[in-house]
Formats: structure tokens, sequence, C-alpha cells
């Protein structure tokens, strides 16, 4: 059986525990919080812009091309966002498959 220490012991272990647990609570909200912020979101992508010049040049002219092609034909561009979903499909499900096949290796 256990001894009074033994029991005060996890007593206190179990205390630490769920301040431990509050305090983790806490920060996720907090996070979430901040995450919601749109300054969060402008600074972010100050951040990126400065990191990844290159690829927010690419990123930048690509959704003003897209831009484009919405303004002179509308049906257009629906397909191809299609086209392009169904190949994010098929990438993800393979993406998935070959994460299971490693795992199980």
């Amino acid at each position: 059986m256990f001894g009074k220490a033994e029991i005060e012991a996890l007593r206190l272990r179990k205390q630490l525990l769920v301040l431990k647990s509050d305090m983790d609570r806490l920060l996720v909200v907090s996070e979430l919080r901040r995450l919601r912020s749109p300054e969060y979101w402008l600074v972010e992508t100050g951040k990126a812009v400065r990191r990844h010049p290159v690829l927010t040049a690419l990123l930048s002219g690509g959704v003003g091309l897209l831009a484009i092609q919405t303004f002179r034909r509308p049906g257009g561009v629906s397909g191809w966002l299609a086209r392009l979903g169904t190949l994010g499909s098929t990438v993800l499900s393979l993406w998935k498959l070959y994460e299971a096949r490693k795992r199980r290796e």
C-alpha cells in the first residue's frame, strides 16, 4: 500500500498536471485569437514577401493572369479551376497512399 508521503506526492503531481493542462488550454485560446486577427495575417504576409520575393512575384503574376482571364471569359476559368481541383485531389490521394505505405514498412 501507499504511505502518506507517496499519496501526497501523487496529489501534488496531479495538481501540477491540472495546472499545466489549464495553462496549455489558455495558450491554445490565445494562439487562436491571434490567428483570427487580421493584423497577424498582414504582418505574416509582409514577412513572407521579404523572405521569398521571387515566389511572391510568381504568385502575383499567376493571380494577375487568372484575374485577366476571369474578366475576359468568366466560364473558362471555372473549367481550369475544376481541372486544378481534380489534379490536387489526385495528388493528395497519392500522397496519403504513399504515407500509409511508408508507415507500414
